[in-house]
């Protein structure tokens, strides 16, 4: 009963530890160096040990996995934060569209680790290249009220990462510009409006598409 009772407990504190995640390889993205691909890499050492944990016949065993699981989660964080660090002034290709004109590219600059998730500020100059008005923004723009009373709110941007066919592989929310009246009656995003830009993570949900973009450009997404 002792021995179930304590691999018990050995469970629960490797779950804590031992995520289910997909795996990947640590070569080199084009707008990420080898960041998503180490994320990647340790997502898959995270499910290799997993296994093994199940897999354990004593809590013996599942101690010396959770061991092992420790040891490699502190080597790959620090493994992460040094590569992420290496993109310091990184800058990054946009492709302008006619909803977005992208004067200078983006500069990634590291911010913080959360958790085992590298987190980078954003800078650079892009704009609103026409008024773009959401369903939304038109919902609010239907006479019930007076749109002006919605000046401000955010109207998201999100950057679209394609790969060498042209498939959506990535998609992220980078920034938002503040919605403002188009025209008298109607609210919107007006041209020439700067894009104001967050932060981006790189993370278990979208480091696969930052290894396979080979192609970056914004979009507004209806949510």
């Amino acid at each position: 009963m002792t021995n179930k009772l304590i691999t018990a407990a050995a469970i629960a504190c490797a779950s804590l530890i031992l995520a289910s995640c997909g795996g990947g390889s640590s070569s080199d993205s084009r707008f990420f160096g080898n960041v998503p691909g180490l994320c990647a890499e340790w997502e898959q050492t995270n499910d290799e040990l997993k296994e093994k944990f199940k897999t354990a016949d004593s809590a013996e065993a599942a101690g010396k996995i959770m061991d092992e699981a420790n040891a490699s989660k502190e080597e790959y964080k620090a493994k992460i934060e040094e590569a992420a660090k290496g993109l310091d002034g990184k800058t990054i290709e946009i492709q302008s569209t006619p909803q977005f004109t992208v004067k200078s590219p983006l500069t990634l600059t590291f911010d913080r680790m959360s958790s085992m998730d590298p987190r980078f500020k954003l800078a650079g100059d892009i704009v609103a290249g026409e008024n773009y008005q959401s369903e939304n923004a038109r919902s609010l723009s239907d006479g019930s009220s007076d749109p002006s009373r919605y000046k401000g709110l955010s109207q998201h941007v999100y950057l679209i990462g394609l790969d060498n066919e042209g498939n959506k592989v990535l998609e992220s929310k980078i920034g938002y510009f503040p919605m403002d009246l188009i025209s008298d009656t109607e609210l919107g995003v007006k041209a020439g409006t700067p894009l104001e830009l967050e932060t981006f993570t790189i993370h278990d949900g979208n480091m696969e598409g930052c290894i396979k973009a080979t192609t970056l450009q914004l979009s507004y997404i209806e949510k």
